[in-house]
């Protein structure tokens, strides 16, 4: 992400509903417990990536975190009903496992960010 990054008007309003939505719906169906939290960074970019075992551990991460995280999930999600709604809805990113992204590698040389000299 560069610094002029900024998340769509849309999806930060679909963040704002389903983020306390999600929240409700977990605490019906299970007791939720949350610890840890103290560790979490107040500010800064840091990276969450979470092994999850099931569908529910995403939403469940996004629901829960202190601010509305950034999404990457892999490809084929899209292309599930249902989890293909809420990750466009939410603004998901999708990532193609085990291929390079070229764009990717051209934008951040072009920032600078040490590319491999041609």
């Amino acid at each position: 992400m560069t610094a002029g990054y900024k998340v769509p008007f849309h999806n930060r309003v679909i963040r704002r509903i389903f983020r306390p939505l999600f929240r409700l719906v977990f605490h019906l169906f299970s007791p939720v417990t949350i610890s840890g939290r103290k560790n979490v960074p107040s500010r800064g970019g840091y990276l969450i990536a979470i092994n999850h075992v099931s569908t529910y551990d995403p939403p469940f991460v996004a629901a829960f975190w202190p601010v509305a995280p950034e999404a990457v999930g892999a490809v084929e999600i899209w292309s599930r009903p249902g989890q293909a709604q809420l990750a466009r809805l939410y603004g998901g990113i999708q990532a193609h496992r085990g291929e390079y992204d070229r764009r990717r590698h051209f934008r951040s040389s072009a920032m600078g960010m040490g590319a491999p000299r041609v």
